[in-house]
């Protein structure tokens, strides 16, 4: 028999043993609900987010049974449309100086991957979370946005059909004889509206379609819900500064600062305002003072309020407005410090490079104009306009030889628009000192012939 003293020990010690095992158990369940409790709310945030979010689900379109016997499928369909955008994007992004990896003009492809995409992996006991996401975005009536269609074929027509919601339906119909082509052509456009509406607005711009211009700008004044509120006041900024509507641009951009304070982006609208008053529009010199002021403190605010998801305008892309300023301003020392800051970030493309090659010709560093736009030119080599530059660099040196091998090389390039071509050759200033050269009238001789039907 144990004595009184090991008595009162063992029952200290299963005492003790007992509070540990209700402290634990009370801890335990704190913690748990605890993260019951999170990731309820994380859920909830996350359903929030995607309720307002606009996204897009690419399918493929259906076709009629002649069209597949033919080998066009729907899949083949789609593809033609996307292609179709791409090159859209590519042309724009040759006439106004964009490089093609801008936000704006990024390709199309992938672009079914939806935002919940990653949890149709991911299974809880049998339950597949992306299905229960949608499934409780369904119920409080959020549906998916899918563009695809159907393409008919009757005796005597063929029509595309681009659905993009429930709500939103196009048909685009020609008669047989008609390209096929021309119908993609429409449909994609159709399809850059809802996804791609800035890059769709500086097509038409480029085209002086303005009729097409007035068209998309009323359709999305109408129809607000395919764009967020902030990207719809940057649009109008832009469409007006198209325009050439300064007044109207400049509230646009106040309206944006004053709706988002804290978003870079209205600082460039605001900044944007200014450099195209200054580029388009006759001011004096006190005006002129005015506007460059603005301009470089918007810029500058663009850093202090730089975020880093959505940007329309990337943080790189300031610090290269700003460089060029300061070129402009014979501040070359200055300059370089934001040509570096810029490049810190991403690596220069051809586009960044060609507009330093003429930040370099302004201030008649030739030297460094072209090395810059070598650089250029080793990245994209197929483009004519960077092998244009070049010649304009060769021409300045007096190297007139180098610069009329230099133009051969452009006339030959695969990606040109129209300022590099033969007619616009013979009356283009820049080669005024060339036109007596025989070389240079063989050269325009021999692309003449070569284009000619």
């Amino acid at each position: 028999m144990k004595n009184p003293i090991s008595r009162i020990i063992l029952s200290l010690k299963q005492l003790r043993l007992l509070t540990s095992l209700e402290m634990f158990d009370k801890w335990f369940g704190f913690f748990v609900k605890v993260i019951w409790l999170v990731l309820f709310i994380s859920l909830g945030i996350y359903l929030y987010q995607e309720y307002h979010k606009n996204t897009f689900y690419l399918k493929d379109f259906k076709v009629p049974v002649a069209w597949e016997d033919q080998g066009y499928s729907g899949e083949v369909v789609k593809e033609a449309i996307l292609d179709e955008i791409d090159k859209v994007n590519q042309e724009l992004a040759l006439q106004i100086g964009l490089s093609i990896n801008d936000r704006n003009l990024k390709s199309t492809r992938n672009s079914d991957n939806d935002n919940t995409q990653i949890l149709s992996e991911i299974n809880v006991e049998g339950f597949n979370l992306r299905v229960i996401v949608k499934a409780i975005l369904n119920f409080f009536g959020k549906k998916d946005k899918n563009i695809g269609g159907y393409v008919t074929l009757t005796d005597s027509l063929q029509t595309i059909t681009v659905q993009i919601t429930d709500q939103t339906v196009k048909e685009f119909s020609a008669d047989k004889s008609h390209p096929i082509k021309n119908l993609v052509h429409d449909a994609a456009l159709y399809i850059m509206l809802v996804r791609q509406p800035y890059s769709l607005l500086q097509y038409y711009n480029m085209r002086g379609d303005t009729i097409a211009l007035k068209k998309t700008y009323d359709y999305l004044k109408r129809h607000r819900d395919v764009i967020k509120d902030n990207d719809f006041y940057f649009l109008a900024c832009n469409v007006s500064l198209i325009e050439r509507d300064f007044d109207k641009a400049d509230s646009w951009a106040d309206s944006l600062l004053q709706k988002y304070p804290d978003d870079m982006n209205s600082y460039w609208s605001k900044s944007n305002v200014s450099f195209n008053r200054l580029r388009f529009n006759k001011s004096d010199s006190l005006q002129k003072i005015k506007y460059n002021k603005i301009y470089v403190e918007n810029l500058k605010k663009c850093i202090v309020h730089n975020t880093v998801d959505g940007e329309k305008v990337s943080l790189s892309n300031v610090y290269l407005q700003l460089a060029r300023y300061y070129f402009n301003q014979k501040n070359i020392r200055l300059a370089e410090q934001y040509v570096a800051k810029s490049r810190a970030i991403k690596p220069f493309g051809g586009f960044e490079n060609n507009a330093l090659c003429y930040s370099y010709i302004d201030a008649k560093n030739y030297i460094k104009a072209e090395q810059f736009i070598k650089k250029a030119i080793n990245i994209e080599p197929d483009n004519a306009n960077y092998w244009d530059s070049l010649a304009e660099v060769y021409a300045l040196q007096g190297k007139d030889s180098l610069c009329v091998a230099t133009l051969k090389k452009a006339l030959d390039s695969p990606i040109k628009i129209g300022t590099v071509s033969t007619k616009a050759y013979e009356k283009d200033p820049r080669w005024q000192n060339l036109q007596n050269r025989r070389d240079f009238s063989a050269l325009l001789k021999r692309n003449a012939e070569t284009v000619s039907p």
